[in-house]
């Protein structure tokens, strides 16, 4: 009989998981906050110091929770604000992390693939467009707003998977929060943290999802 073999942490070897979910913004793109506030400023034209304080305080703002973005900028700011013009200054904020793109594509052809992140659900579509990965279209891009819930509430994870048809024990979700991580973990995902190329390639590697 052949010895079982063990992860780096001691945990005996599992299957690999048969889906992958992962956050977006640090783990697969950079998000510049400074950008946003810029491109913001700009088309809007006002000073970006102006928007920046709009900004944090609707942060700040339990009325905004589950607003869209757009939306509660502009009421902040007593003037209009698109859809368009703001998802154009989020795209311009956000630089994709191609060496983890191409780490994806060296993923098992047994592992399916999907996104989870709290950004707005018009990020979706673009979001998949950039990955341009198989089997991954803008209906496995998975936001809170579709959700009706944010990361790290474990009912999020479990919707994601209801909509994913994916089961909670053979599911990996990776984020670069932990408080994400711990989230998953409590709704029965395997889950760890990932913060660039090289930690999220020893992590695909620790569960034998790169082939």
């Amino acid at each position: 009989m052949p010895a079982a073999r063990f992860l780096f942490d001691g945990r005996p070897d599992i299957s690999p998981p048969r889906l992958l979910l992962l956050d977006f913004d640090g783990v697969l793109a950079d998000f510049h906050h400074p950008t946003l506030v810029t491109q913001l400023a700009r088309q809007l034209g006002r000073d970006p110091a102006v928007v920046e304080a709009a900004l944090r305080r609707a942060a700040a703002s339990p009325s905004t929770a589950g607003a869209l973005p757009w939306q509660w900028l502009g009421e902040q700011l007593q003037q209009a604000l698109g859809a368009e013009q703001w998802l154009q200054a989020r795209l311009a904020a956000t630089s994709l992390r191609q060496e983890c793109r191409w780490l994806l594509q060296q993923l098992r052809g047994d592992c399916a693939l999907a996104v989870l992140s709290n950004n707005p659900q018009l990020l979706a579509g673009p979001i998949a467009q950039a990955l341009a990965l198989p089997g991954l279209d803008a209906s496995r891009v998975l936001t809170s707003a579709a959700l009706g819930l944010r990361k790290p509430d474990p009912a999020c994870f479990q919707r994601a998977l209801q909509q994913l048809e994916g089961e909670p024990a053979s599911t990996l979700f990776i984020d670069n929060l932990f408080v994400n991580v711990r989230g998953a973990r409590a709704a029965g995902l395997m889950a760890d943290t990932a913060h660039h190329t090289q930690s999220l390639r020893r992590v695909l590697r620790r569960f034998g999802l790169l082939r």
